[in-house]
Order: structure tokens, then C-alpha cells, then sequence
């Protein structure tokens, strides 16, 4: 899951990352404090990306960004242009959980 910060809070135009509204910070954080905490309850171990100050909105659909298999995360590379520089918070944060893929070494690939 990435953390929602203040990258989600941008003056841009929102069709520019692709979104048809500005996300409220405050909801968001509380909604995604809410999910890991219903998902730790259930056993399930989260890993936050840690999303940068300013840009990549879109960063917080990290379901985008990878899936998983039995040895470990596969990470995508994004089309859109505005969601190319997601990938490498991603491939950080799956690399730190020793989550990646060992064929695939946190690197974008092709599907």
C-alpha cells in the first residue's frame, strides 16, 4: 500500500494524473489506515511505499504497480507517461520486504 502524502496534494489540474477529482489527505490516510488495520487483523502483513513530497499522485493505486506470485512480486512498467516514475518507489519498497521476484530483481518488466 503506498502512504497517502503530500504529493496527493497537487495544484495541477487532476485529467493531468488521470483522475477526475483532488483527493481529501485526510480521508484518504484515515481509509488507508483503516484497510491495513482490517487487513493485519486478518494476518495479512503490509508493506507501505513510501511516495514522494511532491508528484506521482497516482502512486496510492499501487495495485497497478505489481502482482504477486508464489516467489515473490513481478513489477510493471506503466504506459501513461504521467505514471512512468511509479515503479522504482515500488521496486523499493517490494526489494526492502524482500518481495520481488528473483528473476525480475525490482526491475519493470514486460506483460
Amino acid at each position: 500500500m503506498t502512504r497517502p502524502g503530500p504529493g496527493l496534494d497537487f495544484a495541477e489540474d487532476p485529467q493531468r494524473w488521470l483522475m477526475d477529482e483532488r483527493p481529501h489527505l485526510p480521508t484518504l490516510t484515515a481509509q488507508a489506515q483503516a484497510i491495513a488495520r482490517a487487513l493485519a487483523a486478518r494476518g495479512v502483513q503490509t508493506t507501505w511505499i513510501e511516495a514522494p513530497e511532491t508528484g506521482l499522485p497516482n502512486l496510492i493505486f499501487a495495485r497497478d504497480l505489481f502482482f504477486m506470485t508464489p516467489e515473490g512480486a513481478v513489477v510493471a512498467r506503466m504506459a501513461a507517461s504521467s505514471r512512468a516514475g511509479e515503479v522504482r518507489f515500488a521496486a523499493a519498497a517490494l526489494a526492502g520486504a524482500r518481495r520481488a521476484h528473483p528473476g525480475n530483481n525490482g526491475r519493470p518488466g514486460l506483460l
